[in-house]
């Protein structure tokens, strides 16, 4: 989680705004709506498992750790924002 963590919160500094979920298509098992995936880069990073059934049917009967990607940037944010308040 760290290391998704680091990763908007670095696109943030370097960009000016959160990265577009698709940028974090390694982590999308974290905050991904299950059912049908929408994101392409979702999608390709599932075929590159080379067991997409099996990685789809897991998906599919998991619960993500979010609700969702804004929740998963408000935590992604949430520890920033209280040290920028120190």
């Amino acid at each position: 989680m760290a290391e998704a963590k680091e990763l908007v919160t670095e696109y943030q500094a370097v960009y000016g705004r959160a990265p577009d979920k698709s940028v974090l298509s390694e982590f999308f098992w974290v905050f991904g709506e299950r059912g049908p995936l929408q994101v392409p880069a979702f999608e390709s990073q599932m075929r590159n498992m080379r067991n997409y059934e099996a990685s789809m049917e897991r998906y599919l009967h998991t619960k993500p750790l979010f609700n969702g990607y804004s929740a998963f940037l408000d935590y992604c944010f949430s520890d920033k924002e209280e040290q920028n308040d120190a």
